[in-house]
């Protein structure tokens, strides 16, 4: 079984040597794939929150590469202590944030769907699993927005018969 995997919010560090160790592909974000005949753009999604502008400004330092750099030479116990702290400033943050700041912006999404020609978005990232059919000129879309995985879990399976999701327990 081929493994894909793209980089997400606390796990974006993965890199070559993890993939060589276990077997998995990382795929760029976003990727354009062809899926079941259907041009299918994969993406975490962060990048699409863009009213998020205070979550946007932190992505672009966590992902800073002297940053990154700084970190991975700390000690495992120092990173994740460093974990924790950012965890938890993260959760305070959200918690004061409007809902709708931190999802998708419209305009972001057709922008990217029209740039890559795409039929289908699936993403992660808000964890608000949904459908959402979107009408782009001529063309019907769909973004599907995957949920988390915290209690219980939906995998989105895609075949030639269309899409569907599969609901999947998560124990502990």
């Amino acid at each position: 079984t081929e493994i894909y995997l793209m980089h997400g919010n606390r796990d974006f560090l993965l890199g070559e040597r993890f993939c060589a160790e276990s077997g998995c592909q990382l795929l760029p974000d976003p990727s354009l794939i062809d899926l079941a005949g259907i041009p299918t753009l994969l993406m975490h999604c962060d990048t699409l929150c863009t009213d998020d502008l205070d979550y946007q400004a932190f992505r672009r330092q966590v992902r800073d590469p002297g940053l990154i750099r700084d970190f991975l030479s700390l000690s495992i116990p120092q990173r994740l202590a460093k974990v924790t702290e950012y965890r938890a400033m993260s959760g305070e943050a959200t918690s004061l944030k409007a809902e709708d700041i931190m999802d998708v912006n419209q305009q972001t999404v057709e922008a990217y769907l029209r740039k890559f020609a795409a039929r289908r978005l699936i993403h992660g990232h808000t964890h608000r699993p949904a459908a959402h059919r979107l009408q782009l000129g001529e063309r019907q879309v769909t973004r599907i927005d995957l949920g988390n995985w915290y209690s219980a879990g939906r995998a989105l399976v895609v075949d030639a018969a269309g899409w569907r999701w599969l609901e999947v327990d998560c124990p502990g």
